[in-house]
């Protein structure tokens, strides 16, 4: 069933660990593992509400019984993950039910636009698919370049709600009222939200 998944994790993270025991106040001995995975599901919280990666990964999408349309109607592939830098593949099933791949030269990209998209090239239409679950497959990688390159209140956001995290292992216990994102992490992330 149509979905979006990462398949391949980035390598880094936003934050060396120098920077990350800033922002904790950690002591030296604390262990590097653990933090880095208290960044991690900081950095992929960021990346949910945010609808961006923030670091090169690949992540396959998946739509159902047809190619996906804009609000206009239009055919239009929009990423679920912005900004993308490349695609991989775009796969689907035909009528027949055999497994095709779309030429690279059948669709227009716009990597430059959040969310970013493709649509079909100038005088083309795509071919028919098969009316089934997962009947498109497309495979990208998005994410900024490098580190250099995320905009720095969302590196900033991944570090306070690392601290968060850090602070309050118990986020969930019984009988404690659940709170929402930090008012200063949702203010820092807010703008960068790429609209769906």
């Amino acid at each position: 069933m149509g979905g979006l998944i990462r398949s391949i994790a980035p390598t880094g993270y936003p934050l060396s660990i120098a920077q990350l025991r800033d922002y904790l106040d950690a002591p030296a001995d604390d262990r590097v593992d653990m933090l880095n995975r208290l960044q991690r599901a900081a950095a992929r919280y960021i990346e949910g509400i945010t609808w961006q990666a923030l670091l090169p990964s690949t992540w396959v999408q998946r739509f159902d019984y047809d190619w996906p349309r804009s609000i206009c109607g239009s055919y239009q592939i929009t990423y679920g993950r912005s900004p993308v830098s490349s695609v991989s593949s775009v796969a689907y099933v035909d009528p027949d039910g055999a497994n095709q791949v779309l030429a690279a030269n059948q669709r227009q990209d716009s990597f430059n636009s959040m969310p970013s998209l493709s649509v079909p090239a100038q005088n083309v239409s795509w071919p028919s698919v098969r009316y089934q679950l997962d009947a498109i497959t497309v495979t990208y990688v998005a994410g900024y370049a490098t580190v250099a390159d995320i905009p720095e209140p969302l590196v900033h956001a991944v570090g306070l709600l690392t601290r968060e995290l850090y602070d309050n292992p118990q986020l969930v216990a019984v009988g404690n009222i659940v709170n929402e994102m930090p008012f200063g992490i949702r203010q820092l992330v807010w703008p960068f939200r790429v609209a769906r």
